[in-house]
């Protein structure tokens, strides 16, 4: 059996994340508010009451995709599709050694020889 490279990537998440929070709201993060969740408690909605649970009070905005977080810890679609797109074609500050793209193309012709 032929020995096979390996061919690895590292994401830093919290890159993308810091850079929103850093621009704020503006059209060039893509989202209105980045500073508290769509749907929570307390400061910034960042207590995870979303739904009624713990039988606390909760706020839930009207549009999701405005938002970088929906609750405490989880994005919305938009902002994972933002995270995905980084992913695919993002700079080494994002992902690195390779974007998922380079990635792709480096193994494509590996193959190929």
């Amino acid at each position: 059996m032929e020995d096979s490279p390996c061919i690895f990537f590292i994401s830093h998440i919290l890159s993308p994340i810091s850079q929103i929070l850093s621009l704020g709201s503006s059209s060039r993060t893509r989202f209105k508010e980045v500073k508290e969740a769509c749907c929570g408690s307390g400061p910034y909605r960042g207590r995870t009451s979303c739904g009624g649970r713990r039988g606390e009070e909760y706020k839930l905005c009207p549009n999701p995709s405005d938002y970088i977080y929906f609750d405490s810890g989880h994005p919305p679609e938009k902002a994972n599709q933002y995270y995905a797109e980084l992913m695919w074609s993002g700079s080494t500050n994002v992902i690195g050694p390779y974007n998922l793209e380079e990635l792709f193309k480096l193994i494509h012709r590996q193959t190929k020889n």
